[in-house]
């Protein structure tokens, strides 16, 4: 049996020429390529049994990065530098404004409806943040 390191670089490569393909098949009718790959493989695991989902649960945090990597790499060549710097005061606004109404609107439910009666307000706020940057990783 190939190591897991191997493993994962030959299901990578397989996954990679069959996004190639499935590209090049949205190309031609208009069905979505991402759709194509899900529905690959929804049949290739679960339903036909082909791969044994819990004998490439190990493979997972390679597979994750290996995909981290292709679409940051894809974002970056598709970048348009100067539109970034053009759009990120706009930006910047609509994260500050999205964080501190967020902020408020947790940290007031949570003093006047979950917890009544909370003492002092830098803790619910301070819960508020806490709630806010959980949701934001997400």
């Amino acid at each position: 049996m190939l190591d897991p390191v191997t493993f994962a670089l030959i299901v990578a490569g397989g996954v990679i020429v069959i996004g190639f393909l499935a590209n090049y098949f949205f190309e031609r009718t208009g069905f979505p390529d991402m759709m194509f790959l899900i529905v690959l493989g929804i049949l290739i695991g679960p339903v036909t049994g082909l791969i044994n989902t819990s004998s490439i649960i190990s493979l997972a945090p390679y597979l994750a990065a290996l995909a981290l990597v292709f679409i940051l790499f894809d974002g970056g060549m598709a970048m348009n530098i100067y539109r970034v710097f053009a759009e990120s005061p706009r930006a910047t606004v609509l994260a500050v404004v999205g964080f501190a109404l967020n902020v408020s609107v947790t940290s007031l439910f949570m003093m006047y409806i979950v917890v009544p009666g909370t003492p002092p307000l830098y803790s619910v706020f301070f819960l508020g943040q806490f709630l806010e940057a959980a949701a934001a990783s997400q």
